[in-house]
């Protein structure tokens, strides 16, 4: 019929007045015509639309009352879609849909309180969605102000509903949970027992995704949803150690956190400690520790796994190591004080606790109870409170590298040459055929190498947390008595020396068929050269390697230079 391609084309041009009326009258001649009744239903669908995004409820439910008096019925795609679209607007124009839009339009908590009356016992999905978003706009309004009381009815009201799992709103509803309990006065809020009702299988693939910020002109990842549910789970799990919670989270862990999210992995080796299976968490913290920048307290949660005294007094002289503030080290000087104890070493672990007594003494802090049951120790012994002046540097090196080849023992080793030493500020430079390159200072070895002197070591990346720029530690090395230079150092036995005078004085180059290598000012001068002595000389020499991947510097000629 020509008439109804009419009414589509003049709905489709926003014609809708003109395109209701002349489907209106068409219907009142052909009343049973299905093609009839679907033009004017579709027409009627725009209007409500229209009304509703106008604020003219009262036209929209009159339009609607014609709409839902056609009896549409589905059967293929598009009579399928009609049909949604009517129980869409249905939906809109309930007590329901009236109570969102007031929800959405700034009043919230007006909205939730006649929501609140009304019977939720037996809903529809979409008005219980409706209810479901209702409930989440009050919350987020009202979050700072709401007892600990009242969130647990509104959330218990929230989940019995038969809304949609997983769904935008589910999740959003988890995300408030978390906000929630990070204010103070909300600490009573049982997150854990909610996240289980709320049941981790409802998470969605968006909800284990992190998220990257720049602030300040530096990009900040900030955690999952899924990743900060589970981390507010094991504070409650590691305050009240019950098995039955410990388990449950422990299955959550490895279903849903990811294996490139640090925090999650360190949070699961502390699950495994808490369940008594401290070979699982020391293994991942192994791993964790050979990551760039490893933080003191996973070394210290590593040491805590280890039976072997001695491996536990390096890990810990790390932790006490690489952190300044001593607010931060109470339990790691109480497990360093355990450990020395262990390890009869009992003036050392009055030291320990003589620094633990001053900090928490200055701040009016209550002391740990392991701190008395260790005094306790002492006494027995017949050994005061140590001075806190003093300090274990020495042992914690004694210590160090039998916990870093523990840590390290599947590192691959490396030979690097010695291409600098420099005595006045106690260090020497270190590079390798791989082109990494480290600085050693003679605190951290009792290595005293000369240039030209080959290394075997193990190396771990750093990150610099401002620039992002990878470096390279050495975290173990000893001597190459082997012979050999791995390609790390070159005999020139027929070279040609080149001497210039440049802006910054004399240097040189020393070349042998294609190959090239700088000689020093200092080199020249010991040997003799000066300014007046620029020209060309027949020399030969040993070079090593000095940058990446082809930079070569001569340390030593092998004969006097014949001027």
């Amino acid at each position: 019929m020509q008439k109804v391609s009419e009414i589509y084309q003049l709905r489709k041009s926003g014609q809708l007045e003109e395109a209701y009326n002349l489907a209106y009258e068409l219907y009142g001649q052909y009343e049973s015509d299905e093609d009839v009744k679907k033009a004017l239903a579709w027409v009627l669908v725009s209007l409500c639309k229209k009304n509703i995004e106008d604020n003219d409820i009262v036209s929209a439910k009159e339009r609607f009352r014609l709409l839902d008096s056609l009896g549409m019925k589905g059967g293929d795609m598009y009579a399928d879609i009609l049909v949604s679209q009517i129980d869409f607007y249905r939906q809109r124009l309930s007590v329901w849909g009236e109570l969102e839009r007031m929800s959405k339009a700034g009043n919230e908590r007006e909205a939730y309180d006649r929501a609140k009356s009304l019977p939720s016992s037996d809903l529809s999905i979409s008005n219980a969605t409706s209810y479901g978003w209702i409930i989440y706009r009050y919350l987020k309004k009202e979050l700072t102000s709401i007892p600990v009381s009242e969130m647990n009815e509104i959330l218990t009201a929230y989940l019995s509903l038969p809304v949609e799992r997983p769904s935008l709103l589910h999740s959003q509803i988890l995300m408030i949970a978390e906000n929630y309990l990070s204010y103070k006065e909300h600490e009573q809020f049982d997150f854990l027992q909610f996240f289980k009702k709320w049941d981790p299988d409802n998470l969605r693939s968006e909800d284990l995704r992190t998220e990257t910020k720049e602030i300040n002109g530096r990009n900040v990842t900030f955690r999952s949803l899924a990743a900060k549910a589970m981390s507010l789970c094991l504070s409650d799990v590691k305050r009240t150690k019950d098995s039955t919670d410990i388990e449950w989270l422990s299955n959550v862990f490895d279903k849903f956190a990811l294996e490139d999210d640090r925090w999650s992995l360190r949070q699961r080796a502390i699950l495994y400690i808490l369940s008594g299976n401290k070979p699982a968490a020391s293994q991942i913290y192994r791993q964790q520790l050979k990551m760039p920048n490893p933080e003191y307290y996973l070394w210290y949660e590593a040491a805590c796994c280890e039976s072997d005294m001695a491996i536990r007094a390096g890990l810990l002289s790390k932790a006490l190591t690489l952190k300044n503030k001593d607010e931060f080290l109470g339990n790691v000087r109480l497990a360093m004080a355990d450990t020395f104890l262990k390890l009869e070493r009992p003036e050392a672990a009055a030291i320990e606790l003589g620094k633990y007594h001053k900090l928490y003494e200055s701040r009016q802090w209550n002391p740990n109870a392991k701190y008395n049951e260790l005094m306790s120790k002492l006494e027995t012994l017949g050994v005061p409170l140590g001075n806190p002046n003093r300090d274990n540097t020495e042992l914690y090196r004694c210590y160090l590298p039998k916990s870093l080849e523990f840590v390290y023992s599947d590192l691959p080793i490396e030979h690097a040459i010695v291409d600098n030493v420099n005595e006045n500020k106690q260090l020497f430079h270190v590079i390798s055929l791989s082109g990494k390159t480290s600085i050693v200072y003679y605190r951290d070895t009792e290595l005293r190498p000369n240039v030209g002197d080959i290394l075997s070591l193990k190396y771990m990346s750093k990150v610099h947390k401002e620039t992002g720029k990878l470096s390279w530690k050495v975290i173990s090395m000893s001597e190459d008595n082997t012979g050999d230079s791995y390609g790390l150092k070159k005999e020139i036995t027929s070279g040609r020396l080149k001497v210039s005078l440049g802006k910054n004085g004399l240097y040189g180059f020393v070349t042998e068929h294609d190959f090239s290598a700088y000689v020093p000012s200092y080199l020249l001068r010991k040997n003799g050269i000066t300014s007046d002595s620029c020209g060309f000389f027949d020399v030969s020499a040993v070079a090593v390697l000095s940058g990446f991947p082809s930079k070569w510097t001569v340390i030593d000629f092998r004969t006097p230079i014949q001027h």
